[in-house]
């Protein structure tokens, strides 16, 4: 029996938390493994939590998982085998007993100091520590070599999908959800994330407002968190950034979600929508591409991030980027505001382009990333069973 203690967070509709919870849930099914949890406190400081405190809720969960997590017994004095961290700033110190893992993840060219512990350079805390280095793409991993990280001290472990939520809708299905939305006669882009400029509101913004001023049957719904990310003021910040004539624009062709939903009725969203886009500068993953294609729908996704893991031609439209380093810690990628208002209307377009999503997208999926098989490869590098390349 191997004995697993994973410190993290639980209950925050917040992604290091849905992350934690759909792995544990997994982790929980496994006979041959004895889970603990020990819940770590919420960050103080104010720049990683962006000036919100979050609420523990279990509102966006299904009942029965909600249960499951909440009896997940605490450390009973039994030794671990392992201990996994998932939760900020990042801890690197080893742990009193057990192989320490820490979930580490970066979509700026680097770990910035202000998400470690103590405030300190990556490579200067891991020296001389026994820890090995859990990230979800290869991105992100390049990210924490750049940082200092050994190569060899880090594995890639994707994220996954809940295909009990996030499946496509039958066809009567998908019209009723439209028809409740409002989006009859629409084709409608979605995008799903905090909000914050590295997620590419800008470029999205103005690329929509050209599209909109082509076709003007497009609809762009943006969905953010205003409970955990104040999602709404980082788009009010946006706007200033605006022309008059694309904020005109917005104002009649966009509207904004910002409350808490539970992940069947985001599954909506998706499976209503036509397309999925995010022209993001910094992602570590970005999970909502992996939702949007599990639902049937086209990506239309930076290129040279860490969506080329699971992204194929055949059902997802890739941004010409370019890498601009910042004056900080971090690298931004630079998506191209005129192929992503190209590649836009080439989806409006392209039917053949929806009935390939339709069909590829969730066998992909269902293939390679649900949350079985994921969690499987985080067991695999936990217990020893796959060396960390």
């Amino acid at each position: 029996m191997f004995t697993l203690l994973v410190e993290g967070w639980r209950f925050y509709p917040q992604s290091f938390s849905i992350v934690n919870q759909f792995q544990c849930l997994e982790i929980l099914k496994r006979e041959d493994v004895r889970l603990f949890h020990r819940d770590i406190p919420q960050p103080e400081d104010k720049r990683l939590m962006r000036g919100k405190r979050w609420k523990i809720s279990t509102g966006f969960l299904d009942v029965d998982d909600a249960k499951a997590l909440a009896t997940i017994p605490t450390p009973d004095g039994a030794t671990p085998d392992a201990v996994f961290r998932i939760f900020f700033p990042y801890e690197f110190s080893t742990a009193p007993q057990g192989r320490t893992f820490v979930f580490v993840v970066t979509g700026m060219g680097q770990v910035p100091s202000f998400m470690i512990a103590g405030r300190r350079k990556m490579a200067e805390v891991l020296a001389g520590q026994d820890i090995t280095l859990v990230t979800p793409s290869e991105y992100s991993k390049r990210s924490l070599i750049a940082s200092g990280a050994e190569g060899s001290r880090i594995a890639v472990v994707p994220h996954g999908v809940d295909t009990r939520f996030f499946h496509p809708a039958p066809a009567k299905e998908r019209a009723d959800l439209r028809r409740k939305f409002g989006w009859d006669g629409r084709f409608v882009f979605l995008n799903v994330g905090a909000q914050y400029w590295w997620k590419g509101g800008l470029p999205l913004a103005k690329a929509f407002a050209a599209v909109a001023n082509k076709h003007p049957h497009v609809l762009l719904v943006m969905k953010g968190l205003d409970d955990v990310y104040a999602s709404r003021a980082s788009l009010a910040e946006l706007s200033r950034h605006l022309t008059s004539a694309e904020r005109s624009t917005l104002q009649t062709h966009a509207r904004y979600l910002g409350g808490t939903l539970s992940f069947s009725r985001v599954a909506d969203l998706y499976r209503a929508a036509d397309a999925l886009v995010a022209p993001y500068m910094g992602e570590g993953f970005y999970l909502p591409a992996l939702e949007a294609i599990a639902c049937g729908l086209p990506a239309i996704c930076t290129k040279g991030g860490p969506t080329d893991d699971f992204l194929r031609d055949e059902f997802a439209l890739p941004i010409e980027s370019r890498l601009n380093p910042d004056v900080t810690e971090s690298t931004r990628l630079i998506p191209d505001i005129r192929h992503l208002v190209a590649l836009m209307e080439q989806a409006v377009a392209d039917e053949g382009l929806t009935d390939r999503a339709r069909r590829l997208g969730p066998a992909h999926v269902a293939e390679n990333y649900t949350w079985a098989k994921v969690t499987d490869r985080l067991l695999d590098v936990l217990t020893g069973k796959e060396p960390v390349p």
